[in-house]
This record gives C-alpha cells, structure tokens and sequence, in this order.
C-alpha cells in the first residue's frame, strides 16, 4: 500500500488509455480491476512512488515481476 501522499490526478491522456485498456480485453483479471480503480479513484502512482517502501525495493520488485514473468 502506498501513501495517499505518493499519488497523483490522473491526466486526461491516462484516463483515456486507461478506458481503452479495460474496454479492449487484453488485461487479465487482476490488471483489469486494477486499472479500473485507479479510473474510479482519479488517481495514479508512479513507478518511483515504490521508493516509499525502501530504495532497493523497487529493484528488487521489478526484477521479481521479470523473472516471474508477472507483468501485461
């Protein structure tokens, strides 16, 4: 969970791809509800908001969701 302070409005090109994300069917369930928050909520986070849990977490994260072949 991140802090409401490491999230930011989405702007109107991120809704946009957003709406076409769900809409299109190529996310898988998790990835779709996901998104789909972030559209109801207004808000997104970027990558570097992970550094809130620590500066080798986001590493460490994203070299997990690689080898786990975890990503869209």
């Amino acid at each position: 969970m991140l802090p409401d302070e490491s999230l930011v409005p989405l702007k109107p090109k991120d809704l946009q791809i957003a709406q076409t994300l769900i809409s299109s069917g190529i996310l898988q369930g998790n990835y779709r509800d996901e998104v789909a928050l972030m559209v109801q909520s207004g808000m997104r986070a970027e990558i570097e908001a992970l550094y809130f849990h620590g500066y080798d977490y986001l590493g460490k994260y994203i070299a997990k969701k690689i080898v786990q072949s975890d990503y869209i």
